[in-house]
C-alpha cells in the first residue's frame, strides 16, 4: 500500500525534496485512506503545519518533537526493551526479516525505527501489513497518546497508523527511567521475538 510509503515520508525527518511532493502525499493518503477517513482526517493538521512552516522550522519541529524527547521516539523496540540486550536481538531478527523480504537496509537508521518498518510495509500485501503493523499497536497507540498531550501535529500519523494497525492492544506500562536505561517503557506480558 503506497499509503504506508507516504506516512513514511511523513515520519522522516524533513527534506526540501519531499516537502515539495506534500501534494502527491496528500493525494496517495486521501485515495488509499478513503475508506477509513477518520485516519485521513488525523494527518491534516501535520500536512498545514508542513506546507506553512519554513524547511528550517520544519526541521527545527521535529527534532524537538522525535530526537530531544526519548518517549517520543521513532525506534519501536526502545519502548519495548528500553537499552537492554533484547532490542539488540530483536533488530537482528528484523534485519533477517527485512533480507527475506529482499530488503536492503541502505539509510542509516536502525530497522526498528518506523519510518523504515513502514517502507517494509509498502511493500507487502495490505492484509499482511496491517497483520504486522498490528504487533505494534500499543507502541503505536502509547506514541500518538504522547504526541497529542504535547500538541504536536504529528500526533495524527500515529493515531492514524494505530487506526490502521489489525491487532489487539495489550497496555504498555510507562516507569520512571532506570539510570542508564534509556526509555523506561515495557511491553506487559511480550515474549521476545514476538515483535520480528
Amino acid at each position: 500500500m503506497r499509503s504506508y510509503k507516504a506516512l513514511a515520508i511523513l515520519l522522516s525527518y524533513p527534506q526540501p525534496r519531499w516537502l515539495e511532493a506534500l501534494g502527491e502525499v496528500d493525494e496517495v493518503l486521501r485515495r488509499e485512506l478513503l475508506r477509513n477517513r477518520g485516519a485521513a482526517r488525523r494527518v491534516e493538521p501535520l500536512m498545514t503545519h508542513l506546507r506553512t512552516a519554513s524547511v528550517i522550522d520544519a526541521q527545527a519541529h521535529y527534532v524537538q518533537v522525535f530526537d530531544n524527547t526519548p518517549e517520543h521516539s521513532l525506534h519501536l523496540f526502545e519502548h519495548l526493551h528500553g537499552e537492554s540486550r533484547d532490542r539488540g536481538q530483536a533488530m537482528v531478527e528484523l534485519t533477517g526479516e527485512y533480507r527475506r523480504y529482499g530488503l536492503q537496509l541502505s539509510c542509516r537508521e536502525l530497522p526498528d525505527h518506523l519510518p523504515v518498518y513502514l517502507e517494509f510495509l509498502a511493500q507487502l500485501p495490505a492484509r499482511e501489513a496491517g497483520r504486522r503493523l498490528g504487533q505494534f499497536v500499543d507502541v503505536l497507540a502509547l506514541l500518538g497518546s504522547g504526541l497529542s498531550t504535547a500538541q504536536s501535529p504529528y500526533a495524527g500519523v500515529l493515531q492514524a497508523l494505530t487506526r490502521m494497525a489489525k491487532g489487539r492492544r495489550r497496555g504498555i506500562a510507562s516507569a520512571p527511567p532506570a539510570a542508564g536505561a534509556g526509555i523506561a517503557m515495557h511491553a506487559m506480558g511480550q515474549v521476545r521475538g514476538e515483535y520480528s
